[in-house]
């Protein structure tokens, strides 16, 4: 039977309000003192100070900080404590040696601390002694700090002061009986974190013992500011190129990690991953890291992935993707992600932060601490440059030391210094200890990061890679110290032939893996190698050898006259000229339809003749003809030198450039720009054919008929009558200058939305106009998207002239209809470039958004691009926003419908993922032109064409859109 009334009270039972610290021996005490000073405020290097009968000038612990400055404690275990006994101690310190310097003491006393006259003194003596530090941890002071730390408290006074002290241990901390554990595995944790920095700085070119000093020197790493600009929990992505240190500053940000733990139980768990181990779920290897340490789902985590881009952009994405589902499923956690700058786009509430290049200053302190000596100021603009990245800084610096040494001036000299300087520190500059990495980066690479050691050879051939010291063993696993140099001989590799270049570009997805090495191939190798691997890139993916030559070279030449007198001088103006023509030969025939429209093909690229001189070093002056009109005298490709700006007639251009004159392949990068101008040309006419049912067709005969007639400014977009527009077409078509040499009339200005018509195309349209196809029964041309509904602007911008209504179905048609003619001009202009042409790639897509307008009536459009799965065709939903609009939930949705879309364009095209660029457009609406769609479809064309560097960056076609 259960009692009638109500249950008694239960009993009370506080906390203990002090430990007793009196209770403890002397030496007890001291230990006490000393380990809070380790564990928690996080001394460095305590040492007890003297020996019974010495002279200890009024300290008995001392220990380092982070900055390098002394703490000084004095250890009082008496059971009272006077004003005299306070001034003697002080006074004992501050009036004799003041061992190490130290300006901070803390007196730590067993007994209670609290008369009015003994606190007065305190005051006092800090007044008196304002550039000194002065504390006092009496009984109550020092319990009360002691308070959360559970394992001091058990270790120094039992489990049961543990049990009537402490604060009880939430849910998620560990329990008492494996805090010991707990904090073996923390402390781990930071060993294995500053073991990483060592091998690290060790590759980079530090001895053994500057590594070392630098892993234990928490403020080398880190930049300044970097740690407080972070938030403490969501999804986090720092990019930086490599060589910036980005690695290095999320391992201190995870040391930090681990510390904070150490002093907090339930702060988040620190976990440290490397995306190359990941294998399946991001979420399982957390759990994996975070077993015995606490719950993420409760605590959160602070969770390091290093090098998300490392195993390829495809996996880029997928870590992204899991990143971001980690930080919504555990809202306490932060996901650190690091990447070298890639198109990883951002949400709206995650952070993008770019790792801080080094000032000179930074430059000047770290050579000078590696090499002992300054002479810093006389390195070339172009060292400086690169040593702003820490890892070359470290490379120069190491490389100054030894008299005579040659400075490098580019990535591929730092890298090759790099490496040459490891294999002679540790007397493995033989060529089978080369071709023995070579091999091994062919096989990590493909594999992703790490091989079992078994797949490599047997121990004798795997001990020589360790003896490298640029290799290591995790378990039975073999890997690269360091990405940049498994990356490096990845490209030696190609360029020896230890791996067939037409395997790796055998599929996107094999690319993927490789394409960090293969830029640093095009970076290192040699004209005749890099040719060999460019062409056959460029036939298979053309749009990935832009990608790539943008990646690995230099777009101009040298400025600074240092640099300019210590590049190589250019061969011949003949040989210039062969290989720029080959180079181009590679790109427009790869290109192909496109190339064709281009001048360079004329009508086909061989008939091109070019000619080049140099002037200098590395200034290089080209020109080009149809070979039918080429001077005699530049038959052989030698500009003549008092060939100036009055070049004969027929001459295609005439450009004098500087050119990266210490890259061998740079004739790969002059020709791409050339081939970014022709295209640009081509983009900029806006004027490539299209089906006859192609609702770009529709639109263009509409605004042929407006520009002929004079009404393009009519806003009301008034039909237009077929016959007067007929007459205007022949009349233009019987002009004797109408039509110029390259077959098109000119309409307008180059600035002009369509400065140029093709002749065949006004042909076509008199024919259409005379058989009357376009024409409604009343026998007038209309535009065939909706019109005004209004005959004036109530808000007097043009966007009055609509009503909502109809602006919401004149978005929709004309989005729809650009959509239509994007994938048009890619199928037909640009197959080649289709698997790696942003929505291209992932056709069929649905473009989805919601249209919105200001106070004004002005409209303005968010959309989102998402994959849809095979057998759909694209398609376009835009709808009005409603008046409670959220327009960061809408964000977050289309993030969300991406992810899950993206899961869906990995099981039928993998190799698409690296290449989408998912995303949130925000944009003004203005379609009042004679050509919207067309110019939005050459608009989105331009700009994902500039995502692969086929058109210059910032460029678009001329026209509203």
């Amino acid at each position: 039977m259960a009692p009638s009334g109500r249950f008694p009270l239960p009993p009370v039972e506080p906390r203990a309000a002090t430990l007793p610290l009196q209770q403890l021996t002397w030496e007890d005490f001291e230990r006490l003192v000393e380990a809070f000073v380790d564990e928690v405020l996080k001394w460095q290097d305590v040492h007890r100070y003297g020996v019974k009968g010495q002279t200890q000038h009024g300290i008995d612990l001392y220990g380092y900080m982070a900055d390098k400055t002394v703490r000084t404690c004095q250890v009082k275990n008496v059971r009272a404590f006077t004003t005299g006994d306070l001034r003697a101690a002080v006074h004992k310190f501050t009036k004799g040696k003041r061992p190490f310097k130290s300006r901070w003491l803390a007196v730590a006393v067993a007994c209670p601390v609290e008369s009015t006259q003994l606190l007065d003194e305190l005051h006092k003596l800090k007044t008196a002694n304002k550039r000194i530090r002065l504390q006092v941890w009496d009984q109550n002071k020092f319990s009360k700090m002691l308070r959360p730390h559970h394992t001091l408290v058990r270790r120094f006074f039992g489990p049961e002061w543990e049990r009537v002290f402490c604060e009880p241990l939430p849910a998620s901390a560990p329990h008492p009986h494996v805090q010991d554990e707990w904090q073996r595995r923390l402390e781990e944790l930071l060993s294995e974190s500053r073991a990483r920095l060592v091998t690290r700085w060790f590759s980079a070119g530090l001895e053994d013992a500057q590594a070392k000093a630098f892993a234990a020197d928490a403020s080398i790493g880190l930049p300044q500011g970097l740690s407080a600009s972070l938030p403490g929990k969501g999804l986090v992505l720092l990019k930086g190129d490599f060589g910036s240190g980005k690695s290095t500053a999320g391992e201190r940000l995870h040391q930090r990690a681990v510390e904070r733990a150490l002093k907090e139980p339930t702060a988040p768990i620190p976990v440290y991953l490397s995306a190359r181990e990941v294998r399946g779920s991001l979420k399982e290897a957390v759990l994996r890291a975070a077993d015995g340490l606490g719950s993420p789902a409760q605590q959160g985590a602070h969770i390091m992935l290093d090098g998300i881009d490392e195993p390829g952009l495809q996996a880029a994405r997928d870590f992204l993707e899991q990143a971001r589902l980690l930080v919504r499923l555990w809202p306490l956690t932060r996901c650190l992600l690091t990447a070298r700058p890639s198109d990883l786009r951002g949400h709206p509430e995650e952070e993008h932060v770019s790792m801080p290049l080094l000032t000179n200053e930074e430059v000047k302190a770290l050579a000078e601490r590696i090499a002992g000596v300054s002479g810093w100021t006389g390195w070339p603009s172009s060292v400086w440059e690169t040593a702003r990245r820490p890892l070359f800084t470290i490379v120069a610096a190491s490389l100054n030391k030894t008299p005579g040494r040659f400075i490098p001036r580019t990535t591929a000299e730092f890298l090759e210094a790099l490496v040459q300087r490891a294999l002679e520190r540790t007397g493995q500059l033989e060529n089978d200890a080369q071709a023995g990495l070579r091999r091994l980066a062919s096989l990590t690479l493909t594999s992703g990061g790490t091989i079992a050691q078994g797949e490599y050879g047997v121990d004798e051939d795997i001990q020589r890679l360790l003896a490298t010291r640029l290799v290591v063993r995790r378990g039975r696993t073999l890997a690269f110290t360091l990405p940049i140099i498994e990356q490096y001989f990845g490209g030696q590799a190609l360029l020896t032939g230890t791996v067939k270049a037409e395997t790796i570009w055998a599929s996107l997805e094999s690319f993927d893996l490789w394409h960090d090495a293969v830029v640093l191939a095009v970076g290192s190798g040699s004209w005749e190698q890099v040719s060999t691997l460019l062409t056959g890139l460029a036939g298979r993916y053309p749009g990935a050898a832009a990608w790539v030559v943008h990646k690995a070279l230099s777009e101009n030449g040298p400025v600074f006259k240092e640099d300019i007198e210590n590049a190589p001088a250019l061969p011949p103006g003949a040989e210039c000229a062969r290989r720029l023509h080959g180079a181009l030969t590679s790109w427009v025939q790869a290109l192909g339809p496109l190339g064709e429209r281009t001048r360079l093909a004329c009508p086909k690229v061989e008939s091109l003749t070019l000619a080049a001189r140099t002037e200098g070093r590395v200034q290089l002056v080209t020109s080009a003809w149809r070979t039918e009109k080429a001077p005699t005298a530049v038959r052989g490709g030698e500009l003549p030198r008092d060939w100036e700006w009055d070049l004969p007639t027929g001459a295609l251009w005439l450009y004098s450039e500087r050119v990266a004159s210490a890259e061998p392949a740079w004739p790969w990068m002059v020709s791409l720009r050339w081939l970014r101008k022709e295209i640009e040309r081509v983009l900029s006419a806006k004027d490539l054919p299209l089906r006859e049912t192609s609702p770009g067709r529709a639109e263009r005969r509409w605004a042929l008929a407006r520009t002929l007639t004079g009404s393009q400014d009519d806003l009301l977009h008034t039909p237009i009558r077929a016959d007067v527009a007929l007459t205007h077409v022949r009349r233009l078509l019987a002009s004797p200058d109408g039509v110029n040499d390259a077959g098109s009339v000119q309409l307008g200005d180059l600035e002009d939305e369509h400065p140029t018509v093709q002749v065949e195309e006004l042909r076509a349209f008199a024919s259409e106009l005379m058989a009357g196809r376009s024409i409604g029964a009343d026998g007038l041309l209309r535009r065939p998207w909706t019109v005004p509904d209004r005959p004036d602007s109530r808000s007097g911008s043009i966007s009055g002239l609509y009503s909502q209504e109809a602006h919401l179905r004149l978005v929709r048609e004309v989005y729809s209809a650009a959509l239509d003619i994007y994938e048009e001009l890619v199928a037909t202009w640009l197959p080649a470039l289709h698997p790696t042409l942003d929505w291209a790639c992932a056709s069929p897509i649905g473009l989805k958004g919601f249209l919105e307008f200001d106070a004004r009536g002005d409209p303005g459009l968010e959309y989102c691009v998402r994959p849809l799965p095979s057998g759909l065709k694209s398609d376009v939903v835009i709808e009005a926003a409603p008046a409670d609009f959220d327009l960061v939930g809408f964000r977050r949705a289309c993030i969300e419908d991406t992810a899950k879309s993206l899961a869906l364009l990995r099981e039928r095209s993998p190799a698409a993922v690296s290449w989408f660029s998912q995303g949130i457009t925000s944009t003004v609406v203005y379609l009042h032109g004679n050509t919207p769609a067309i110019d939005l479809a050459y608009g989105w064309l331009a700009n994902h064409l500039q995502a692969l560097s086929l058109v210059s960056f910032g460029y678009h076609p001329p026209g509203e859109y």
